[in-house]
């Protein structure tokens, strides 16, 4: 079997996957908007750094909170429903966490049948699509490798 459909068929599968990822992220996010919710508060942040090398860092913004459903507590840590928010300066993830100092209320969303998920901004996010692009991408990238392969 030759490289080239090798590596077109690995470009075909992760652009599928990714995009199956991306749909369960996408329901998900999109059923979250008619989850119940109940008031939490915000107990912890933190700005996580992720190292890439020597030429950048990408800072994520983290926020914990604890609530109750049903007299149960929970902590949950997720803002939305998919990617995670992440910043290429300190200052612009440490202004995000500004929005959510510790002890403030917060209204959280949470799943009903599982009240152990939950995310503080409930409903599908218009930068979903670009999930969907990249896996589109990937898959139109390995298509066309398999293609040239097959055609040579």
């Amino acid at each position: 079997m030759q490289t080239g459909f090798l590596v077109g068929l690995l470009f075909l599968v992760i652009g599928v996957v990714i995009f199956f990822l991306a749909l369960r992220d996408y329901r998900t996010a999109k059923a979250s908007a008619a989850w119940p919710s109940t008031e939490g508060s915000i107990t912890k942040t933190h700005v996580r750094i992720d190292d890439r090398g020597e030429t950048s860092e990408t800072y994520h913004p983290e926020i914990t909170y604890a609530y109750t459903v049903l007299g149960s507590p929970y902590q949950g840590s997720r803002t939305m429903i998919g990617a995670t928010r992440s910043y290429s300066s300190r200052r612009k993830a440490e202004a995000f966490l500004a929005g959510y100092p510790i002890g403030m209320k917060v209204t959280v969303h949470y799943d009903p049948e599982k009240p152990d998920q939950s995310v503080l901004e409930a409903g599908a996010k218009r930068g979903a699509i670009g999930t969907f692009i990249i896996s589109g991408v990937f898959a139109l990238i390995g298509l066309i490798a398999i293609l040239f392969t097959l055609l040579a």
